[in-house]
């Protein structure tokens, strides 16, 4: 029963991050990108969501088969914090590049 312990103690920030994740980097892709090219942007990365969804079990069951859950959590949470760490390095200054006009 230990083993489901460790389970869920490491599934909550690892959930917490995912959905951080998801959320800050489409946001952040939607203010980094021209207004032009926000709908090119927003499929191309949910291109690669969709593509890189359909690897991750493969590669998710082979991390957990060799390293045990804890090393695999440890590797998720890994490439999370790089992946922010490379988007925020993009130029993201926390404002939309978008300008609306009204018209009265």
């Amino acid at each position: 029963y230990a083993n489901i312990y460790w389970f869920c103690l490491f599934s909550i920030p690892l959930s917490i991050a995912d959905s951080l994740f998801g959320a800050v980097s489409t946001t952040m892709l939607t203010n980094i990108v021209p207004e032009s090219s926000t709908g090119l942007a927003l499929g191309l990365n949910f291109i690669g969501i969709g593509f890189v969804g359909m690897l991750t079990p493969i590669l998710g069951g082979y991390l957990y088969k060799y390293l045990g859950y804890c090393l695999f959590a440890s590797c998720v949470g890994m490439f999370e914090i790089v992946a922010l760490a490379y988007i925020s390095s993009l130029g993201y200054t926390g404002t939309s590049t978008t300008t609306t006009t009204t018209n009265r």
